[in-house]
């Protein structure tokens, strides 16, 4: 499991906490994922978290 704090709207992580997360969802180079690969994925993720988001803030709430 992977966490890091999300304080408020619009909240920006530092890197070295961004190449943290990347290595231990295993989506670093090592694993094959680049970082122009894992920057284009953005528009990927925001189609997930628009298709789960009621998911997503019920289970926040568990």
């Amino acid at each position: 499991m992977v966490k890091t704090g999300y304080p408020k709207k619009n909240f920006e992580i530092a890197v070295n906490e961004v190449k943290r997360i990347r290595r231990q969802l295993h989506l670093d180079e090592v694993h094959g994922v680049d970082s122009a690969g894992f920057y284009e994925l953005e528009a990927q993720v925001d189609k997930i978290v628009n298709n789960y988001r009621n998911l997503m803030k019920r289970l926040a709430d568990l």
